[in-house]
């Protein structure tokens, strides 16, 4: 596995991708909402650079958020090896979401 798709930029979301970055991953953090993904990756690199002020961070914050893309679409979703959902707790939207991942595997020709 080397590229992880996550979707939704709330606060779980840029938790989950800046842990993947972290982690050695190349990360597809994709919300629908620009303004979001930019408050996502503000939020990514305080914390990184919190995290390389107390020692705890192993690189530097610069190469593990050059690992995140901020997507505003689905484009990115047949790259990844991994999703992991992070939406608004709404059925409907989360069955759309899987509904759109499937789709996108499809064309993608991953299986």
């Amino acid at each position: 596995m080397e590229k992880v798709l996550v979707v939704g930029a709330g606060f779980m979301g840029f938790g989950i991708a800046q842990v993947c970055a972290q982690s050695g991953y190349a990360v597809f953090l994709m919300d629908t909402d620009p303004d979001g993904l930019d408050k996502a990756i503000e939020g990514i690199k305080w914390s990184l650079e919190k995290f390389a002020s107390k020692g705890i961070l192993k690189e530097s914050p610069r190469t593990v958020l050059e690992r995140i893309s901020a997507e505003t679409d689905m484009k990115k979703a047949s790259q990844a090896d991994w999703c992991i959902e992070s939406v608004f707790e709404d059925k409907g939207i989360k069955l759309k979401l899987f509904e759109d991942l499937d789709f996108r595997k499809n064309i993608g020709g991953r299986s």
